[in-house]
């Protein structure tokens, strides 16, 4: 994947992001501005039925990737004050140049451009549900 490619991916993703945290108040959505960045965006959710929880999904570009656009996405969580830690998710990034349009493979298949942020939210109910 281009460099030009790689950007316009992180620019429809954060366009995408800002229409989904206005449409979905009980997931919180932040945005990195800096230039530096250990992610680029974090979701976190809390849940108050049950044992009090939380969780977190950073969305960073894995840094190893050079001709393919990765995304690295470790999960962690936080049960009554004890930190939990789950998997780091590796989700490629394939752009069809016919249709103009990103993916992510996830393991049930392709996740379309403009479903990414719904889909890193039901990551976060899913290990949510697990702590």
């Amino acid at each position: 994947m281009t460099v030009e490619q790689r950007e316009e991916f992180w620019r429809r993703f954060l366009a995408d992001v800002e229409v989904f945290r206005a449409s979905l108040p009980e997931c919180d959505v932040m945005v990195n501005p800096f230039e530096v960045r250990r992610w680029y965006v974090k979701f976190s959710k809390r849940r108050l039925r049950g044992p009090a929880a939380f969780a977190e999904l950073l969305i960073a570009e894995h840094v190893a990737s050079t001709n393919d656009l990765l995304l690295a996405a470790p999960l962690n969580g936080t049960v009554e004050d004890v930190e939990q830690r789950g998997q780091r998710l590796m989700i490629p990034v394939f752009y069809d140049a016919k249709a103009d349009r990103f993916s992510l493979q996830a393991d049930h298949g392709p996740v379309a451009e403009a479903q990414m942020p719904a889909f890193f939210s039901r990551l976060l109910d899913v290990f949510l549900e697990r702590l």
